[in-house]
């Protein structure tokens, strides 16, 4: 999971919110103080950035 490491702390909690407890966008955007599009962007952000690592470790 080499990927992860190219996360900043905040990113990996965003996500360990979403996936690992299940928590809805409601309950994310409480903890945040964002809105449920700011938190689906940053979402998006994230996932295509760990892609992209993760592409660069195949070629």
């Amino acid at each position: 999971m080499k990927y992860l490491q190219c996360l900043n702390n905040e990113e990996v909690d965003l996500l360990e919110r979403i996936y690992w407890y299940d928590h809805s966008y409601d309950r994310i955007a409480e903890v945040y103080n964002y809105d449920k599009s700011t938190i689906s962007r940053k979402k998006e952000t994230i996932l295509s950035k760990m892609q992209r690592v993760a592409s660069k470790k195949l070629v």
